[in-house]
């Protein structure tokens, strides 16, 4: 059960403390009130107990720290994993090993991806799987319970393709 402490005498002295689903207490502070840290503390409660609640440190994790995580998860066959160990070691990792997975945007994605041809020499069906690949890790990133970055920057809407014109 939230509940709330005041810590000082500045204009936010409210926190609030809660517990995770492993059972850690956590807290909150930098509320005015009293009602609005419990507020808080109890919406983070149903939130977890609804299966919704996000960890707000869990963004953190580097995209790299991920990668490792999830390959280990994987169970598919050795040309598989061939390709993706080379589309991450190649492409995925220089760009976004360090950075959070909280800290990623579609437009930065969709940038790197537009970049790859002429910085790496490759043909854009290759910058577009890996920008494939970064999807699916970073999808299953938000999946996991608790997600651990619930917004999927890797999405991009369907680009309209040519109409194929049969040889004559």
């Amino acid at each position: 059960m939230a509940y709330a402490e005041k810590r000082g005498r500045g204009p936010q002295p409210w926190r609030v403390k809660y517990r995770l689903p492993n059972r850690t207490e956590v807290s909150e502070s930098g509320f005015e009130t009293k009602a609005a840290a419990l507020a808080w503390g109890r919406d983070q409660e149903a939130r977890i107990r609804e299966g919704r609640w996000t960890d707000p440190n869990a963004g953190k994790v580097t995209v790299g720290e991920w990668i490792d995580r999830w390959m280990a998860m994987q169970d598919v066959g050795l040309s598989t994993i061939d390709n993706r160990d080379y589309m991450i070691r190649r492409f995925i990792r220089p760009a976004w090993g360090d950075s959070a997975l909280n800290s990623l945007t579609t437009e930065a994605i969709t940038r790197w991806e537009n970049a790859l041809p002429a910085k790496e020499g490759i043909s854009p069906r290759t910058a577009r799987s890996a920008r494939t690949l970064l999807g699916t890790i970073l999808g299953d990133a938000a999946t996991t319970r608790p997600p651990l970055d619930p917004v999927q920057p890797c999405a991009q809407a369907a680009q309209p393709r040519p109409p194929h014109r049969p040889q004559a």
